[in-house]
């Protein structure tokens, strides 16, 4: 499904509220994504029950919340990709991937977790306009992908909301800005830069489509020589983008 960057949150948002009686896994960049995610929405009421699984918490919560999403029939999961590897969630009616992952093997192991063996399972892709080439990257592992639209007679709008509840909510609004700026690392570390433009990002809209009047202040792009500083952290250019994301 082809999504604007600002409109993601609103369709998510949608597809949960029509999808209620559904057991569904939704995968973000990371950790701080899915604390924004998880707290805004369980804020709002999206009308089913919500978990939270990545790479934050402790091992003991983290098995703690597994079991909980097996025994419970209709949940929500939002996780990183330390959910996508290694653990198996029976009876999953839909995989979400919010975010595009970073290559088709990730692709691939995200939807391994519905349909699992002789069961259904149907999976949901959110690629931006700038991101379509991806598309071009699963087609070579042939794998076929079918093209769907949002129903706009379903379409929610939460922007307004989350603004409102930003302003009433300081420790919200922190993680807003925390998944604003770490989705925004994200994109600048991905290896593939056909697919990930971090030149092309709106990071306006993305900010507004957080409830935030603008862009956090971003600092951690600072390009000299042939290094690149991350927070304070300089690394060589040819470092393995992976291993950043993953702390992300």
């Amino acid at each position: 499904m082809q999504v604007n960057i600002d409109e993601k949150l609103d369709t998510l948002f949608s597809f949960l509220k029509t999808h209620q009686k559904n057991k569904c896994i939704v995968f973000f960049s990371s950790c701080k994504q899915v604390r924004f995610a998880y707290e805004a929405f369980r804020r709002l009421k999206v009308g089913v029950q919500l978990l939270e699984l990545h790479g934050r918490q402790k091992q003991s919560k983290r098995t703690a919340i597994y079991f909980e999403f097996v025994e419970r029939k209709h949940s929500v999961l939002f996780c990183t990709d330390i959910a996508s590897r290694g653990i198996d969630f029976p009876a999953v009616d839909w995989v979400i991937q919010y975010d595009t992952p970073e290559d088709v093997y990730t692709y691939i192991h995200r939807v391994g977790r519905t349909a699992r063996y002789k069961s259904k399972g149907n999976s949901l892709l959110f690629l931006t306009p700038s991101e379509l080439k991806f598309v071009e990257r699963v087609d070579k592992r042939n794998i076929s992908l079918k093209k769907i639209n949002a129903n706009p007679n379903k379409a929610l709008t939460i922007q307004p909301t989350l603004q409102k509840l930003n302003a009433e909510n300081p420790e919200v609004k922190h993680l807003a800005e925390k998944a604003c700026i770490s989705y925004i690392k994200s994109i600048y570390l991905m290896k593939d830069k056909e697919v990930f433009r971090f030149n092309e990002l709106p990071t306006d809209k993305l900010a507004f489509s957080l409830g935030l009047a603008n862009a956090p202040q971003i600092g951690f792009v600072k390009k000299a020589a042939a290094t690149t500083e991350v927070e304070g952290v300089t690394m060589p250019d040819d470092q393995p983008a992976e291993k950043k994301v993953s702390r992300l």
